[in-house]
């Protein structure tokens, strides 16, 4: 069986090496226990659903709310990371909540980067619930957090929510952080459930990896998860369905199978007055 291995959900240009050496870090301990046909580099190609429902599939990533989603319903949870310079408690994360920098004529738009991301949807959404009345706003979904940034900074949108480990990967000049979510279980290291290593090998693998280069990749330790540890973040998802009830609003198939961190540029939707 030829494996794949895959690290999506922070694979940008700026940390693109990183995620090299982890996953090279991961294939050692792996080698060594005599693992076989063991990829040299990372899948960047399969759509990560197509990915997630196969048997050989080692490592992966997804969102919280993923887990409770049919295309994930092949995947198994690992270990959630533990990222270094989050001010937060070990194995969580957060969203910044930002605006363009300059003052501009507010548009009445919000946008999103999926319909299944925690940090880049319902974030905001918990946010706007909290602090606003959000059933004023239009919802767009732009693709990616890079793509939502474009949107704030082209002035297409007046609030996003950005995952905050991916934020120095990025170009976020011209955005301004106002807030921030409350925090969540970060996303997990997944595998398939039909997968033929043991998940504990998989998982003294990732342990490895971080102890390696994992300084590399802004993550400082792990902590073993499961499903329910994301079950909040499910009830959290509900808000997001209801405001898309309430508002009479769909996502576009192709946008809402887009992921968290997707590094592809997305066009942006057609916008009217």
């Amino acid at each position: 069986m030829n494996h794949l291995a895959s690290l999506p959900w922070y694979d940008l240009p700026a940390s693109r090496q990183g995620l090299t050496l982890f996953w090279h870090s991961m294939r050692e301990v792996l080698c060594e226990h005599g693992c076989a046909v063991l990829p040299e580099n990372l899948e960047r190609q399969l759509p990560l659903t197509e990915q997630w429902s196969r048997p050989e599939l080692i490592i992966s990533q997804c969102c919280g709310l993923d887990l409770f989603t049919p295309q994930a319903k092949l995947l198994k949870p690992l270990a959630r990371p533990q990222f270094a310079g989050l001010d937060c408690s070990a194995g969580d994360y957060f969203s910044w909540i930002v605006t363009p920098e300059e003052p501009q004529q507010p548009t009445g738009r919000i946008v999103i980067n999926s319909g299944s991301s925690h940090s880049g949807a319902t974030a905001l959404l918990q946010w706007l619930n909290k602090n606003q009345d959000f059933s004023q706003y239009q919802l767009l979904v732009s693709g990616s957090h890079q793509m939502s940034i474009q949107y704030l900074q082209q002035g297409l949108a007046d609030l996003a929510a950005i995952d905050a480990h991916s934020w120095s990967l990025m170009d976020t000049r011209g955005i301004r952080i106002i807030d921030r979510s409350v925090n969540a279980p970060a996303p997990p290291f997944v595998t398939s459930v039909n997968s033929s290593l043991a998940p504990e090998l998989i998982l003294d693998a990732l342990k490895h990896a971080v102890d390696k280069v994992g300084e590399q990749v802004g993550i400082g330790g792990l902590l073993v998860t499961e499903r329910d540890t994301y079950r909040e973040m499910e009830a959290a998802g509900r808000l997001l369905e209801s405001y898309l009830y309430q508002s009479g609003s769909t996502f576009p198939e192709s946008l809402s199978e887009s992921r968290c961190s997707d590094p592809l540029p997305i066009s942006p939707l057609s916008l009217s007055a």
